[in-house]
């Protein structure tokens, strides 16, 4: 189900003259907590500075670096997941609602991610039957300034 969210995400990315934009929109969705101004502005230039080029897709490894960058770790839950019966986009959808898992999930499938909160798939993709290649957990790393980019990257890499 395409939530309010996601759906202004998207219309951010067709302003932009963006296409091919669910890095980014996920980036957004599990990242930026600030309503105010353009969050698929600030993940698609998070996204950038890794090396993502606009109307292009994103390498996993790009999408790793920018959640690193802002503060987040992911945890691959992939195979815990798969336990419970989750498979595919709509079973994992189920799944999360099932157990009643209710954190931040960043969901990669054949040319697409997309992103899991509160149990609920915000993403177009959420009823379909994609197959699941890696789901990974998102946790914040710190809370605060305190920390400088290089004391980020020394900590996480």
């Amino acid at each position: 189900m395409a939530t309010t969210r996601s759906t202004e995400l998207m219309n951010e990315m067709l302003i932009a003259g963006d296409k091919n934009g669910c890095g980014p929109i996920a980036l957004a969705l599990l990242t930026d907590t600030n309503l105010a101004g353009s969050a698929y502005g600030r993940a698609r230039a998070a996204l950038a500075a890794q090396g993502r080029h606009t109307g292009k897709g994103t390498p996993m490894y790009m999408t790793r670096r920018a959640f690193r960058h802002r503060g987040f770790h992911l945890v691959d839950v992939t195979c815990d997941l798969r336990d419970l019966g989750a498979k595919t986009v709509q079973s994992l959808a189920w799944t999360l609602k099932k157990h009643d898992m209710m954190g931040k999930y960043l969901i990669r499938v054949r040319g697409h991610v997309c992103a899991a909160m509160g149990g609920i798939v915000h993403d177009w993709s959420s009823g379909t039957k994609k197959h699941l290649l890696e789901v990974y957990e998102v946790s914040e790393i710190y809370r605060g300034e305190d920390f400088t980019d290089q004391e980020l990257y020394n900590n996480v890499e």
